[in-house]
């Protein structure tokens, strides 16, 4: 009989001996691996961070980034004047005379605000020039011309073209 006991407390002392050991190794191979992975995920992630901000010209070069933020600032103004101009049709008002034009309804939507504001951020330099670009290509559409001594525009002004 005290074999079976001795037997039975050494089965049952190794089996918990065992098991302890086993969520032991269990727990820190795995909490290893886990580091290791998060270490090594980390590691990629930062490279690939770096590479993006370093090659940032070539993913989006501001030659062809430019004209495209030019196009949809132009693009929102033009919606802009063209629903102020029905607006005013609409209610049956006369629009304002050229030379008080007001310019206080120019929007931009959020999505162009949103780049216009990450390209002057980024491309500095390029964005002055586009500015620019902007400003003279709003003049030439909506701007009345210069007018000469005679009262009349140099040339008809897009708003009174039939």
């Amino acid at each position: 009989m005290a074999r079976r006991v001795t037997s039975s407390v050494t089965s049952s002392v190794t089996s918990s001996v065992t098991s302890s050991v086993t969520s032991s190794v269990t727990s820190s191979v795995t909490s290893s691996v886990t580091s290791s992975v998060t270490s090594s995920v980390r590691e990629v992630s930062d490279a690939l961070a770096w590479d993006v901000a370093v090659s940032l010209d070539r993913i989006l070069p501001p030659d062809i980034l430019g004209p495209t933020v030019r196009k949809a600032i132009l693009h929102d103004f033009a919606s802009s004047i063209e629903l102020t101009e029905r607006n005013s049709r609409s209610m049956k008002e006369p629009l304002q005379p050229e030379r008080e034009k007001s310019w206080w309804h120019l929007n931009l939507t959020a999505p162009v605000a949103k780049m216009l504001d990450w390209y002057i951020r980024h491309h500095p330099e390029s964005a002055h020039l586009q500015i620019g670009e902007i400003m003279r290509g709003a003049r030439d559409e909506w701007a009345c011309h210069r007018r000469p001594r005679s009262g009349r525009c140099a040339r008809p002004c897009p708003s009174t073209v039939s």
